[in-house]
């Protein structure tokens, strides 16, 4: 086996962490006390402090647009499979639109539909600009 037949997988795990540090990033900019647990045994990222609760939450990120959609599955892996995260799992999504650096943060509950995927239309009512420095 090619080691270069493991790249895919390489820079979607970069990807993610790179996410995971915008994540970090906002969080601290916008004053919520932030922790993140060590290794990856729970099925969230961080549990945030907004000075009234703690609140678990799982960050996702998509680099795809399709049909004017971004769409990053709120799931895990079980072994051979994927299973939904549940209410004991997580308490919000953060999902990051990679080609637009746009979040959306949602409570896990309503950011579930069948089948467990996170969708967003963005877009519709966007223009993408090309700024050039002087």
């Amino acid at each position: 086996m090619s080691h270069l037949q493991h790249l895919p997988k390489i820079a979607a795990q970069v990807t993610g962490e790179s996410s995971e540090a915008g994540f970090l990033y906002k969080a601290a900019y916008l004053e919520f006390g932030i922790a993140k647990p060590w290794g990856d045994s729970l099925r969230y990222d961080f549990v945030l402090d907004n000075g009234g609760r703690l609140h678990r939450i799982q960050v996702k990120c998509t680099e795809a647009i399709r049909a004017g959609a971004c769409e990053t599955r709120a799931t895990y892996t079980t072994g051979k499979g994927r299973a939904p995260y549940t209410k004991k799992d997580i308490d919000f999504i953060a999902a990051h639109v990679v080609p637009l650096d746009i979040w959306y943060t949602s409570p896990w509950k309503s950011a579930l539909r069948p089948p467990c995927c996170v969708s967003t239309y963005v877009l519709s009512h966007l223009r993408l600009h090309t700024v050039k420095k002087n």
